[in-house]
């Protein structure tokens, strides 16, 4: 193994693939990395960790992707209106910072938040992309969030 050894882990949801890189970082006796870096990034930042757990794993929509919209028909845009997407930007950059510092503390797991591109030519990090069949996912998410079938596969799907 790798001094520094980087276990970047993507997935798809309900697939597990948090619950096996928390096994495989107690296993290996390495730091667990998942949501707590967007608690990390908060404050470095500044930014509400609402924000930061708003945009999490979120498609990106930029200006160009998504206009401007107003609630009054011919009312100019306001501040707030353009600030609804200038965080995003920033809050990807300081995440992607807090991702690279925790790689260069040591051997850990990273959960999500696009950490196999952003190490992408770290040379300790290795990219897992974890996934199950649809309909397996289905049952894990009924089951872990007491779930209608229904009502699991709709949240999978989105």
């Amino acid at each position: 193994m790798a001094d520094n050894m980087v276990l970047c882990i993507a997935r798809q949801f309900g697939s597990g693939g948090r619950e096996i890189g928390l096994a495989l970082s107690k296993e290996m006796g390495i730091k667990f990395y998942d949501k707590e870096l967007l608690k990390t990034a908060a404050e470095k930042s500044g930014i509400l960790q609402e924000l930061f757990e708003k945009n999490d794993e979120r498609p990106v929509r930029g200006l160009m992707a998504t206009p401007l919209t107003t609630e009054l028909p011919g009312k100019m845009p306001s501040f707030a209106d353009y600030a609804a997407y200038l965080p995003n930007d920033q809050m990807q950059s300081v995440v992607a910072d807090v991702i690279r510092e925790a790689a260069d503390e040591g051997p850990c797991v990273i959960i999500g938040r696009c950490a196999d591109y952003i190490l992408r030519g770290n040379k300790n990090a290795v990219s897992i992309f974890i996934h199950a069949e649809l309909e397996l996912r289905i049952k894990r998410v009924a089951r872990l969030h007491n779930l209608e079938e229904d009502g699991a596969r709709a949240l999978v799907r989105k």
